[in-house]
């Protein structure tokens, strides 16, 4: 896949394209879907949120190094219950690391640009979103496609694009 596609692509939807590679690696080591509920919840929260830099505080809190690093306090009882909290920790012990690295690109991707001016289409959020394809695709994990991303406009709104659901990906 060439990552020229993602050129005229908002951050909003490369970070969309990088959270279904994700659910295409939790189906491809068939892990169980329901428990990754809380986790794919919080990452869609970013394409339909007005505000983006409130997601990078919330999904902090639920990324493994915070769940499997910090123990639970009376801070994280905004972003996550204390059964969620061990919900996700029982869930991390047992998640293949390529699962984490994908984490981290999409916590990278959604995060890198957020307080700043985007320019040159976001050079940055491209060199990520090309080592995430690499990675995926080494793994013989499937690619999302990439053609319902188009409607997503970085003209938009300061590059992040228009706000959307996971579900318009698809219509």
């Amino acid at each position: 896949m060439k990552i020229d596609i993602f050129i005229n692509i908002s951050l909003r939807a490369r970070v969309a394209f990088a959270i279904l590679c994700l659910e295409n690696a939790i189906d491809h080591f068939d892990l169980p879907k329901n428990k990754w509920q809380i986790v794919l919840k919080k990452l869609w929260e970013l394409t339909s949120m007005k505000y983006v830099d409130e997601w990078l505080y919330s999904v902090s809190k639920i990324m493994y190094s915070s769940i499997l690093e910090d123990n639970y306090s009376e801070e994280w009882k905004q972003y996550l219950s204390i059964s969620e909290y061990m919900q996700l920790r029982e869930l991390y012990l047992t998640t293949p690391n390529l699962i984490f690295e994908i984490l981290d690109y999409i916590f990278e991707i959604g995060t890198i640009d957020m307080y700043g001016a985007i320019l040159d289409n976001s050079k940055e959020t491209l060199k990520l979103l090309k080592q995430l394809i690499m990675l995926i695709s080494k793994e013989n994990i499937i690619l999302p496609n990439v053609e319902p991303f188009a409607k997503f406009s970085i003209a938009e709104n300061d590059g992040w694009g228009r706000e959307f659901t996971r579900n318009e990906i698809f219509v």
